[in-house]
């Protein structure tokens, strides 16, 4: 069960390396709203993976009983595309006053980090791609001799470490934002938004093409 955790985990971290939507979020409420709220947008950007994960293991489940299902899964990534289309529009659409920093680079924090949860979590809800991801790695343990996959624990802690994994690696990006921030300010100052909606385009294509 260690393993698994670790393992997965791992896997987790790895995988969010890759420039996202959530990994810009944490960059960008860093540097409008201070470290707290990119902690708040790393720990809603990180529950979506759990919940993929869960989705993931059922549509396995089930799929092995009734195949039929499973034809009907690339259907599903019109759902990403509609979220990445939208919140591409907002971010193209959104005032550039909104996101002014005031002296010092820094707006001031937030006391309710509600704000900075949602959107991270938004984010990562967008990012309908995790259940073929995390599917393809649930059934990678299922073929490891050692690791019983139809234990609801395993299961379990397969669930959790998915969002472990994200977590760690986003409040790490968050801190090295913080610590750097002086690098990001030029950038993130004039073209934040602009930036985040491209990438949402981007995606859309990759989805498209997929």
């Amino acid at each position: 069960m260690i393993f698994l955790l670790f393992f997965i985990s791992l896997v987790s971290a790895i995988g969010s390396l890759q420039p996202g939507l959530v990994n810009l979020s944490v960059v960008q409420a860093v540097m409008q709203r201070g470290l707290m709220a990119g902690f708040c947008v790393a720990l809603g950007g990180s529950l979506p993976e759990m919940l993929y994960a869960f989705l993931a293991i059922q549509i396995v489940e089930v799929g092995e009983k009734f195949t039929f299902i499973t034809s009907f899964l690339p259907s599903l990534k019109w759902f990403s595309v509609v979220i990445l289309v939208a919140i591409s529009v907002y971010f193209f659409l959104k005032k550039a006053s909104e996101h002014k920093y005031l002296s010092g680079g820094f707006e001031p924090p937030d006391k309710h980090n509600y704000k900075s949860f949602l959107k991270g979590f938004l984010m990562g809800l967008s990012n309908f791609q995790l259940v073929f991801f995390w599917s393809f790695v649930f059934l990678y343990c299922k073929e490891i001799n050692s690791i019983n996959m139809q234990k609801p624990e395993n299961q379990f802690v397969f669930i959790v470490a998915t969002g472990l994994g994200a977590l760690i690696f986003l409040c790490f990006l968050a801190m090295l934002t913080a610590k750097y921030q002086h690098k990001f300010q030029t950038v993130f100052n004039k073209s934040a938004d602009k930036i985040m909606g491209f990438l949402c385009l981007f995606l859309v294509i990759i989805t498209l093409f997929n």
